[in-house]
């Protein structure tokens, strides 16, 4: 494909997707990369977490121009984002979306995508109540610059300046900032922030494939030196002195003055404070100690809404046990996930989400799963399916769903966003509807498969590939390369189940 000249609606859509794709692809180096403000290891999973939610949301409002589609993607960033790190991409869209809307909707060329990028930094900038440098926004006004100093180029060149700087801004992060620098790590935001630009890249240069999970990360290149750090070192929010909460909520209803109101309050009680979007409504991240104060400040400008709340002990590497007197955190009512699974590969996948995997068979471990209710129970195949309701009979609480390894893999990234029962059923019940599966038993023939496979790849936006242990390398590569053929710009998700059957599954979306 040749390179393109201006950035048009397929192209947002594949960007967008592309991007989807390698913070998903990375979202565990990203997240170990995770030492500032908080060392909470969540980083990579927030930025795809964001990413990947405003992919399903603009998909759904099945945009037709690219002024739609730019308000669209610029709000579902915004309600979507998890994390301060979230919260500041999603500024480079509203950057985007107030350029693309300036300029009547026309294709961004160079000149239009330099000045998205600039709109982006200064909105990242101005959102952020005691910017740092070091950080996202560091690599994003670097990003800025790069695209600047090509002074009017071609989309093309203007891109690779970006990227390029971007890069150089991401290596010198710790340098700028000491707690980096002791965790021999770079900047987590700024590397995701880094990624979306790489993407943006290939697009524009009509490049495809998968994101390629083992490609040496050189714009990570202090990944391997990286050290555990004790909380105690890395600053106010770790250790005892230091906010316990990270607090966000949607705040609608109000207007830019009080929008800066708010984020007056908030410091007096807390620290790092983002408020982003606008005019009508903004995305509120905060820490502090004061959860009740946060949302009362809220609510003295503006209504707020869709409240998340963190304790950061509760988090990965922080690992402090609730105290005896503590309040009920936000979220002890949700469900719990376990999934009953054929292979190591597919339990391994629940455990990154945070769920609890039953080797089929396991009727012990899966009667003391279902029998500590609420949770959902999400399964690999009729067999498990059928053992898990066959356990879960006449119990309340416990929601079965799913008999194939691809949708299971669908359920996963559903539940991670959602775990609250009362909907649960019917999105279950959705999302199998959704996802065209095929699956073949062992042994798997693509010279017979292919016509089958083709016919269901063809328009795909959401491909999983899942590879049972009898399906050898050369006939996994042979599959991902014909996926690569046919849905060029569908982001990619590989997984070698460990699975005895089937030889592949296959799901489209």
């Amino acid at each position: 494909m040749a390179v393109l000249s201006e950035l048009d609606l397929a192209a947002l859509r594949r960007w967008l997707v592309a991007a989807r794709t390698d913070l998903a692809t990375h979202a565990a180096a990203l997240d170990r990369l995770n030492v500032f403000p908080v060392p909470d290891g969540d980083t990579g999973t927030n930025l795809r977490v964001t990413v990947q939610q405003a992919v399903r949301m603009l998909a759904a409002a099945d945009a037709t121009s690219l002024t739609e589609a730019a308000v669209v993607l610029a709000r579902a960033m915004l309600v979507s984002a998890r994390g301060n790190s979230g919260v500041i991409l999603s500024q480079l869209v509203r950057g985007l979306a107030s350029v693309v809307e300036e300029t009547g909707g026309r294709p961004l060329d160079g000149p239009a995508l330099t000045a998205a990028l600039r709109a982006a930094s200064d909105l990242a900038w101005s959102g952020v109540a005691r910017p740092v440098e070091g950080t996202i926004l560091s690599v994003a006004r670097a990003a800025a610059e790069g695209a600047e100093a090509v002074g009017g180029g071609s989309l093309d060149e203007v891109t690779q300046g970006a990227v390029d700087a971007a890069r150089s801004a991401l290596q010198s992060t710790p340098r700028q900032l000491e707690t980096l620098r002791e965790a021999g790590v770079v900047d987590a935001g700024g590397a995701g922030y880094l990624l979306v630009l790489e993407a943006l890249l290939r697009v524009v240069r009509g490049e495809h494939g998968l994101a390629d999970p083992d490609r040496p990360a050189a714009w990570l290149p202090a990944t391997g030196a990286a050290r555990a750090v004790p909380a105690q070192g890395l600053g106010a929010h770790a250790d005892s002195g230091g906010p316990a909460y990270e607090v966000m909520y949607l705040l609608d209803d109000t207007d830019d003055e009080r929008a800066r109101s708010l984020s007056a309050q908030l410091e007096s009680i807390g620290d790092s404070v983002v408020i982003a979007g606008g005019p009508a409504l903004f995305s509120v991240h905060v820490h502090t100690d004061d959860i009740a104060a946060a949302l009362e400040a809220g609510a003295s400008n503006g209504r707020p809404h869709r409240f998340a709340v963190t304790r950061f002990a509760d988090q990965p590497g922080l690992g402090a046990e609730p105290c005896p007197g503590d309040a009920p955190r936000a979220g002890d009512d949700d469900v719990r996930l376990a999934a009953v699974v054929s292979g190591a590969g597919l339990a391994d996948r629940v455990r990154q989400r945070g769920g609890t995997p039953v080797e089929a068979g396991d009727s012990a471990l899966l009667e003391e799963v279902v029998g500590a209710p609420p949770v959902v129970v999400v399964c690999d195949s009729p067999e498990t399916r059928r053992a898990a309701e066959r356990a879960a009979a006449g119990r309340e609480g416990v929601t079965v769903g799913c008999d194939d390894p691809v949708t299971l893999l669908a359920a996963l990234d559903l539940l991670e966003r959602d775990r609250r029962a009362k909907p649960l059923d019917q999105q279950l019940d959705d999302l199998e509807g959704e996802i065209a599966v095929l699956s073949y038993p062992d042994p798997f023939d693509l010279a017979v498969a292919r016509a089958e496979l083709t016919d269901a790849l063809a328009g795909a936006e959401l491909v999983s590939v899942v590879a049972g242990a009898a399906l050898r390398s050369e006939e996994l590569r042979a599959v991902v390369d014909l996926v690569g053929a046919v849905a060029e710009y569908a982001e990619v998700t590989v997984l070698e189940s460990g699975a005895a059957q089937p030889a592949l599954a296959v799901g489209c979306e």
